[in-house]
């Protein structure tokens, strides 16, 4: 058995209701009889608990139109197993998933009927407060959805379904809570916290990210320092945008060349020249203002030119994040589309006096010699000749018809069109003067035509002792100061919570490694500070506070020797560690600290504080997977365990957990001929327990030995 110690670490440390609800727990999860022949007859002599009731899938692929899985509700620990290749993991992890929202392959769809994944689950407190501030904080009235019993438990059904589109290839899916639809994110995020499924292989891969390893030591952080931190991030961040802002709207401030600093920096020549240029500014203003007044006012069709000019202004917001909208370049616009009207009039006129001189002298003067010509060569009325010469002429009428079009479509059509292009009542010498006046008092402050305006509003601005940003700078940048040491300190106080945290874990899951198999192997979990540390925190959205976590497994090669005396090899336990040390050391942690390994296996990202708690269950998914002996049995034991704050499922091929489970679930591939192949599970009791036990154990060898092993594995013998 596992120290007293480690059940009092977990309640303590990792429920969220503290030394005060230890007492309530104990109460509320009584342990287990080790022999699962041990189980009170009577229900009502076992305080209810939160649990998973039953999984159920239709027209998921590999497992048959339709499976259900439903759990004993006087049973903490709950063993799946089966001959491999029959859907254990399909049935109860993936569909688990699917259910809470997780993303899945088009693969499981096996037919064109919808595929649906059910969940039931029975909750009791703290979990049904949990979940009602999770629906309250989306948006949902708790009240609405949830119906608690007489025993104080409420059961949630969860189901999703989905339903392929096989010619747009695209598939749609529906959720709901108890009834009450809800989008595929929310059901996500309701039920992370609710349902943990931990994959040795997602996991392992998860380790190997910093933010994934600092949400496992979190789970054992005080809630309240998270949400502290996370405030005061936010609260940091806020105050550096604006100051950004201030500083980008100072940067973007255009002056003369000649004028340095602020006002206060300037003698009285200076000044009353800058009050000249404000002044000179000022009637150029009024003089641009009245021209574009008078050139919108007229009845001229100037197309784009003329749209633009209507939305640009002297001193344009859009002009400060595209040049092209300022009014400067608006009025260049404009210039050049009537020139190019002029100059498509002057061609359009040019070409109907060229088709017109062609018509009255040359053009026509051809078309009668012709005709004439062909007079001579036909002398007959009828025949081929007189045929073909009929038909030139008929040609060489329609070509002097063409003719005539021409010129009227270009003198009657085209010509009309452009004059009144043309014809704009603008003044193309008064708009070139304009212009040349903008050009040059941008030459004279030495900047940019486009930015006359801007530079016109900050001489104004300084002068009259209104800039804004200025006055707001000082400010912003002292509430960024202050922001800043906020966050820092609450970094400073989540860091030294961590620190407290590995230091227990490292104590806690190194002392259950030499009874896992890992008898010279310790965990050690070392904290450094980001990059800027303290000084300048992280604000991104990886994690949260400045902390970089590394696990590490050392292994010592000479026994019995102190570990001063003995030089410790290893490395990241996501780089050196086995598949069998990895599952060893995910158990281990997931047992001292409930829900931190499930946490980095789920797709959700971070969980609102507010909604965390132990989860109602745990599914672990081939956990004892590579292990064996000794080891095999104290994570059973650790599974024990861990039942007393969770209901555990494991999906298993390890005999020794199996025999000690509080409820054997078998797995198995059948057919009925009509349906074809499928997956039903079902509990196994006494002599069919013993059986699949022994199979498990010796396969089909030595049938009657294994049934008497496994009868003495199940009776705790």
């Amino acid at each position: 058995m596992l120290p007293r110690i480690l059940s009092l670490y977990i309640f303590i440390h990792c429920s969220p209701l503290g030394v005060t609800g230890l007492a309530q727990n104990r109460r509320r999860h009584r342990p287990l009889c080790h022999s699962s022949s041990d189980l009170l007859e009577d229900p009502s002599d076992i305080e209810p608990f939160s649990r998973l009731s039953s999984i159920k899938a239709c027209n998921i692929a590999g497992l048959g139109p339709s499976v259900e899985v439903t759990f004993s509700g006087r049973a903490r620990l709950v063993a799946v197993t089966g001959e491999s290749g029959t859907g254990k993991s399909l049935l109860v992890s993936k569909v688990l998933g699917l259910a809470t929202g997780a993303k899945f392959s088009s693969s499981i769809l096996s037919t064109s009927k919808p595929a649906v994944a059910e969940v039931s689950a029975i909750i009791h407190e703290p979990h049904l407060s949990s979940f009602a501030t999770s629906l309250e904080i989306h948006g949902i009235d708790s009240s609405e959805i949830l119906c608690v019993d007489e025993d104080g438990g409420c059961e949630i059904h969860l189901r999703r379904t989905l339903i392929h589109n096989e010619r747009s290839g695209r598939t749609t899916t529906t959720c709901s809570i108890n009834g009450r639809n809800v989008s595929v994110k929310t059901l996500r995020e309701l039920t992370a916290h609710l349902f943990t499924r931990v994959d040795v292989a997602v996991a392992s891969q998860a380790l190997g990210r910093p933010a994934a390893r600092l949400t496992i030591l979190d789970r054992g952080v005080p809630e309240h320092l998270l949400i502290d931190c996370a405030n005061k991030r936010d609260d940091y961040k806020a105050a550096k945008r604006k100051r950004e802002s201030i500083e980008g709207e100072l940067k973007s401030r255009v002056l003369p060349q000649n004028i340095r600093g602020s006002k206060d920096d300037l003698d009285e020549d200076q000044i009353e020249m800058m009050r000249h240029w404000v002044d000179e500014l000022d009637s150029f203003e009024l003089r641009v203002a009245t021209f574009v007044q008078n050139t919108i006012a007229q009845d001229g069709e100037l197309g784009v030119s003329l749209k633009m000019l209507r939305n640009a202004s002297w001193v344009s917001e859009q002009a400060d994040t595209n040049e092209d909208f300022s009014l400067f370049n608006c009025i260049l616009n404009l210039r050049d589309g009537l020139r190019v009207t002029q100059s498509q009039l002057e061609s359009s006129q040019m070409a109907y006096e060229s088709l017109a001189s062609v018509r009255d002298f040359s053009a026509q003067i051809a078309l009668e010699n012709t005709r004439k010509i062909l007079y001579e060569v036909c002398t007959d009325d009828r025949g081929q000749i007189f045929e073909a010469v009929e038909r030139t002429h008929e040609l060489l009428n329609a070509a002097e018809i063409a003719i005539e079009e021409c010129a009227r479509s270009i003198d009657g059509d085209l010509i009309p069109i452009l004059e009144k292009r043309a014809h704009t009542g603008i003044n193309i010498d008064a708009l070139e003067g304009l212009i040349g006046d903008w050009n040059g008092l941008s030459r004279k402050h030495g900047i940019a035509s486009e930015l006359l305006p801007k530079c016109h509003k900050t001489l104004r601005e300084e002068l009259d002792g209104d800039v804004k940003a200025l006055n707001q700078w000082p400010k912003a940048k002292e509430d960024e100061r202050r922001a800043r040491e906020a966050y820092s300190a609450s970094c400073a106080e989540l860091s030294n919570a961590r620190l407290a945290v590995s230091v227990t874990l490292t104590e806690k899951v190194s002392q259950l490694l030499p009874s896992l198999g890992l008898d010279r192997s310790t965990l050690e979990i070392t904290l450094k500070h980001r990059s800027g540390g303290l000084a300048d925190p992280y604000t991104g959205p990886e994690s949260l506070g400045v902390d970089i976590a590394d696990f590490v497994l050392l292994h010592r090669n000479v026994p019995g020797e102190s570990d001063g005396a003995s030089q410790a090899k290893g490395g990241n336990v996501e780089k050196v560690g086995s598949s069998g040390e990895k599952s060893r050391l995910l158990l281990a942690m997931e047992s001292v600290l409930p829900g931190s390994i499930g946490t980095i296996c789920s797709n959700v990202g971070t969980i609102d504080v507010r909604m965390k708690s132990d989860p109602i269950c745990v599914v672990y998914d081939e956990i004892d997977a590579h292990v064996g002996g000794r080891a095999a049995t104290t994570m059973t034991e650790l599974l024990r365990e861990q039942r007393k704050s969770s209901h555990i499922i494991a999906i298993t091929h390890a005999a020794s957990l199996a025999a000690k489970a509080d409820q054997h679930i078998v797995v198995e591939r059948w057919s009925d001929g009509e349906l074809g192949p499928a997956t039903r599970a079902y509990p196994v009791e006494g002599h069919d327990r013993r059986r699949e036990v022994a199979r498990m154990a010796a396969g089909n060898l030595v049938p009657n030995e294994a049934e008497k092993f496994a009868d003495a594995l199940i009776k705790g013998i």
